[in-house]
């Protein structure tokens, strides 16, 4: 019985431990996406210019409400709301555009706690019935 009661002791200590782990990394996604992000796209071809995210919502289930500025090659358009989801350590937002046009984010510490999102963007480019593929990559940091 007395061995039983440890068990019981130690699971709940360690289950304890993990709960407030979880709660206090600074790298899962969640409310840490919530405010304003700022920062650059490079397409592969090397055009480049500023990328911002201005994160709405988290929902509890994992999806994503979020207003973002033109990142490459929408002249026509300053910003759109997109919809998202997060994926484990991944933001993957939904660039609207048709197949092939996507956003996927990771959210890491940067150097002095900032946190950042850096990853891929694919988008398409082209009048209708000859778009093609334009992929970059997209690095933001959150402003305070």
């Amino acid at each position: 019985m007395k061995m039983l009661s440890w068990l019981f002791v130690a699971f709940i200590t360690l289950a304890v431990s993990a709960c407030q782990t979880t709660q206090s990394d600074s790298t899962t996604p969640g409310q840490n996406l919530v405010g304003n992000w700022k920062g650059n796209w490079t397409a592969d071809s090397g055009s480049s210019g500023a990328f911002g995210l201005k994160v709405l919502r988290v929902s509890k289930g994992g999806r994503i409400i979020a207003r973002r500025s033109s990142p490459a090659h929408d002249s026509d358009a300053t910003e759109e709301v997109t919809m998202g989801k997060i994926n484990g350590n991944m933001v993957e937002l939904d660039r609207g555009k048709g197949k092939g046009s996507w956003i996927k984010l990771s959210l890491q510490k940067m150097d002095g706690g900032h946190l950042g999102l850096s990853g891929r963007y694919s988008t398409m480019v082209g009048k209708k019935g000859k778009k093609t593929a334009v992929m970059g990559k997209i690095m933001v940091k959150k402003a305070k």
